[in-house]
């Protein structure tokens, strides 16, 4: 049987634009490992011509760039003993593009009079590994924040399971992160966080509010006895960790033991004034200071002489903050209040409950974030003859709360980033559950339909496609062996368009290891088959043409 030599040539041009069309670098590789054609696209990233690379052994590339002992081992080793391999990650540092981290995916072809070919696909993942690595060390960097918080901390998620505790938690309960992580709240030490209290705030009080402070929790722990606990806690968003729930715990058991004391012995008032933790200011009733305690001291770098009958509360405050305090106040309550201590004591002197941050400026003008509660100081006719100020450093919470922000953006840059990569592909990209729901598009999927993401999301898979049932198989298939490829479906849009597409699916795990679903990308193959159709069409007229043409030549023939 004679080859049709010009058909041939024109398979090999249609096979090697199909080739270039593809936007991973390819390489064609005979069984001697040298290149016997290449695409565009790897021309363009590693930035060689057809001339340097065509017929030349694959370790000789680039004066030597691809001779790297892990691809020695992949093409010697590997392949002779397969005639697939995926996602074989190579690390290496090319001199013209310089480090990179590529996928190798390589399939054995048998190409007619080329015998067997090797095709060698890759992907270039840097830009995700490092992604991935900036990810991880975000996690890490709020990890050791969070170990250096000197108050027992849990993060908790929506199941209140145990992700994660901090040191001063393992340390204080005396328990080790494996008989704490991924436990359930309640079963930590046998049982001993199962409280009704705890239970009442975790299960009725935490769902109506994304922040609870100082909720006190009075219970006996089997290893370490008797406390009493105030609980703080802030929901967070964490990127694909979801919701979780940060529990911190400071244990006051101590300072309430000393307050039970001081009570009795009426000694509550100096232990106030003599504390060292905050800033305690008394002033009279035009806001000279007349008490100015340790804490105050250290807080502010004064001594009590150094303030006391000299200067107010608003000397060491912001000023910029004292302004824009009286302007608030004078809004809210309808009543000019004057800048400067007035703003700060406003309220108190109207007998309301006030707590406020302000700025504190030390004696060396640095600042500091404060929360303040002011009270009014009566005498026994209830007139007005001072103020106490009480303030505690709202730094280290401050700080926290910086990291958190920072911490929360980057999640939020990089999921932005992931949403453009998916919105910019050309392929139509679809998630689904293992039951075949769709989770996820992009526009592509949209616009193949003829209907939005959120008609899309929730619906099944199977419903855009004239044949559901193939549809619904290829789902399965993708469960069952992990990845398909070349997968047609004809998907059918609202207004009836049908549309023949070509789906490569796999399926993907969280990090555990889980199975979430199915990733699938469709493109439009349908000029692809046009194309085809008219090949076949040509052949066969052809094929007519050459019988008729052999006919007339023998009819003369016979009738000699």
């Amino acid at each position: 049987m004679l080859t049709d030599a010009p058909l041939v040539e024109e398979i090999e041009t249609y096979a090697q634009d199909i080739v270039d069309t593809v936007r991973e670098p390819l390489l064609m590789l005979d069984t001697t490992l040298r290149v016997r054609s290449a695409n565009r696209a790897f021309y363009q990233t590693f930035q060689v011509s057809s001339e340097e690379t065509e017929n030349r052994l694959i370790y000789e590339l680039g004066n030597g760039q691809w001779d790297i002992p892990a691809l020695r081992t992949l093409l010697e080793d590997v392949i002779p003993t397969s005639s697939v391999f995926n996602d074989f990650e190579l690390e290496h540092t090319f001199p013209v593009i310089g480090r990179r981290v590529m996928l190798l995916n390589g399939r054995k072809l048998r190409a007619g009079s080329h015998a067997e070919l090797l095709v060698l696909a890759m992907e270039d993942v840097t830009e995700r590994r490092r992604s991935e690595a900036d990810l991880k060390a975000i996690e890490t960097y709020a990890q050791n924040i969070v170990d250096t918080v000197r108050e027992p901390l849990l993060i908790l998620d929506t199941t209140l399971r145990v992700r994660s505790g901090n040191r001063a938690f393992y340390q204080a309960f005396q328990v080790s992160a494996e008989e704490t992580e991924n436990q359930l709240i309640y079963e930590l030490g046998n049982g001993q966080w199962d409280i009704p209290s705890l239970r009442t705030l975790l299960e009725d009080i935490v769902p109506k509010s994304s922040v609870f402070n100082d909720f006190e929790l009075e219970h006996t722990f089997p290893v370490i006895g008797r406390r009493v606990m105030l609980l703080n806690a802030r929901k967070l968003e964490a990127g694909h960790h979801g919701e979780l729930l940060v529990l911190a715990m400071e244990d006051v058991t101590a300072r309430k033991r000393a307050e039970e004391a001081l009570l009795k012995a009426g000694a509550l008032q100096s232990a106030i004034f003599n504390s060292a933790n905050f800033s305690s200011i008394a002033t009279d009733e035009k806001g000279v200071i007349q008490i100015f305690n340790v804490g105050a001291e250290r807080m502010l770098g004064y001594t009590a002489g150094d303030v006391m009958n000299k200067i107010t509360p608003a000397d060491i405050s912001d000023p910029q903050e004292v302004i824009a305090r009286a302007k608030a106040l004078s809004a809210e309550l309808g009543t000019r209040i004057a800048p400067g201590f007035e703003a700060l004591v406003f309220k108190a002197s109207r007998g309301i409950e006030d707590i406020y941050e302000l700025t504190y400026i030390r004696k060396d003008e640095s600042r500091f974030p404060a929360i303040v509660s002011v009270t009014a100081l009566r005498d026994d006719q209830g007139e007005i003859i001072g103020y106490l100020l009480i303030g505690t450093d709202n730094t280290a919470r401050k700080q926290v709360e910086a990291e958190r922000l920072l911490l929360d953006q980057r999640v939020r840059d990089q999921q932005f980033y992931t949403r453009s990569l998916i919105e910019s592909n050309i392929d139509a990209l679809i998630t689904t559950d293992p039951r075949g729901i769709i989770t996820d598009v992009n526009k592509q999927m949209e616009a193949l339909t003829g209907c939005t993401r959120d008609e899309l999301i929730g619906a099944p898979f199977k419903d855009y496609f004239t044949d559901p049932e193939r549809a619904e198989a290829g789902i399965k298939l993708v469960l069952g062996e992990g990845k398909v490829t070349d997968y047609e479906l004809t998907a059918r849009a609202r207004d009836g368009k049908e549309t023949v597409v070509s789906y490569n699916a796999s399926t993907f795990h969280d990090r555990d290891r889980k199975l979430q679903g199915v990733f699938a990308a469709a493109r439009d193959v349908t000029e692809r088959k046009r194309y085809e159709e008219s090949l076949q069409q040509a052949n066969r007229a052809k094929s007519v043409f050459l019988a008729n043409m052999s006919h007339e030549l023998r009819t003369p023939l016979n009738a000699i």
